[in-house]
């Protein structure tokens, strides 16, 4: 059995690249890891209900919208991420903090109310969550960079919100006690990222798999 982890942190923070330095490093340990995304897809009217929020052409209600990210969720975890887990690392690229943080700043729903109803329908947490932080101009100017027009969530303003939101449910100290939060700074060059990821995000996650071992 390995243990199941997300990346977090807002758009253009740079998660998927840590994502596949991080699969790359994990590999030269002999180590398997299974990538992947934030929904499944697997439920179609709940897919269709994301599409359109994401698209920014949604009129739904908040009810509506945060029952389709759970059910996709539940989805997503039940026939992807569990069965993974008997022979892989799983790395999500953003799990139900995302969820919870990105539906407050869009559509006003309280990311800690959101939190308490995934709780309460048992939708599980990874064992750590690695939040990439970075500061707003980057964010912006990475998502620049990929040649394609910002969508109403990329924006410097809304980048913004989401870092404080992030922080907010971090200090509150709302996450289930097993969980574990790195953060993983990426405002610097990509060699002093190497560093980070080396010496300090791997390692963690070495001591992670060996607890699973272990238990």
């Amino acid at each position: 059995m390995y243990p199941f982890l997300a990346l977090e942190g807002c758009d253009g923070a740079g998660k998927t690249t840590i994502v596949r330095l991080i699969s790359q490093a994990l590999k030269q340990y002999n180590l398997p890891v299974f990538a992947v995304g934030q929904h499944s897809w697997l439920h179609l009217e709940s897919s269709r209900v994301i599409a359109k929020v994401r698209a920014g052409v949604a009129n739904f209600s908040a009810d509506i919208i945060s029952q389709a990210y759970r059910l996709d969720k539940k989805q997503h975890y039940k026939f992807n991420i569990a069965p993974a887990q008997s022979q892989a690392i799983v790395i999500s690229d953003r799990w139900i903090l995302s969820d919870a943080v990105y539906q407050e700043v869009l559509n006003g729903m309280r990311a800690e109310d959101t939190l308490a109803t995934y709780m309460r329908e048992q939708v599980p947490y990874p064992s750590m969550i690695l939040y990439v932080t970075c500061d707003v101009s980057g964010a912006y100017s990475r998502i620049l960079s990929r040649g394609k027009a910002s969508r109403h969530y990329e924006r410097p303003a809304e980048l913004s919100q989401v870092c404080i939101t992030y922080e907010r449910i971090f200090q509150k100290g709302i996450l289930p006690n097993y969980v574990k939060l790195l953060r993983i700074e990426n405002q610097k060059k990509m060699d002093d990222l190497n560093i980070i990821l080396d010496e300090y995000v791997v390692p963690n996650i070495l001591d992670l798999v060996r607890c699973y071992n272990e238990s």
